[in-house]
């Protein structure tokens, strides 16, 4: 396997699952949430975790058909904060929005393993980028809400009180 690829699917895979730098991995923050707050909002204008979750995934599905040279399923910026998507019932969403991810991550592995270097050169069709800014875009916008949903978790973590 090449280098370059070699370094992505690595870095695809130490934000996701691993130990990357800057703290805990995707699973290792959406495991410790606790799914009775996934959809509870800071205020009107924000986004719940699952909404962000299902944005997450939006994007990663965006750029996998680019880099892919489909152009199908397009979605809107709005739409992919829609967790509904996914599962129109709260009680499953939580846990159909993990698989799905997982589902995605796993598809990302697959597809980059089976490329070259000089994939990652390739001109996207109708982008002025290559197939590397955007598949190193989709890492960095995943930390980015990360962040978020981490900072959300402990806003909206039940606060437990102790009756004296």
């Amino acid at each position: 396997m090449d280098k370059r690829i070699k370094s992505i699917i690595n870095k695809y895979e130490k934000v996701y699952n691993g130990a990357p730098w800057y703290g805990d991995s995707i699973t290792k923050i959406l495991k410790n949430v606790n799914p009775g707050i996934v959809f509870n909002k800071v205020d009107k204008k924000s986004h719940s975790i699952a909404e962000l979750v299902a944005h997450m995934i939006g994007w990663r599905d965006i750029v996998f058909n680019q880099i892919n040279g489909n152009k199908k399923d397009r979605i809107t910026q709005k739409e992919t904060f829609n967790w509904k998507r996914f599962d129109k019932n709260e009680k499953t969403a939580w846990e159909s929005l993990l698989i799905e991810l997982d589902k995605n991550q796993m598809k990302y592995i697959s597809f980059l393993g089976k490329k070259d270097d000089e994939f990652l050169n390739a001109k996207i069709p109708g982008k002025s980028r290559n197939a590397e800014y955007l598949i190193e875009g989709i890492i960095q916008h995943d930390v980015y809400h990360l962040g978020q949903m981490a900072l959300l978790n402990k806003i909206l973590k039940p606060k437990i009180t102790l009756p004296y």
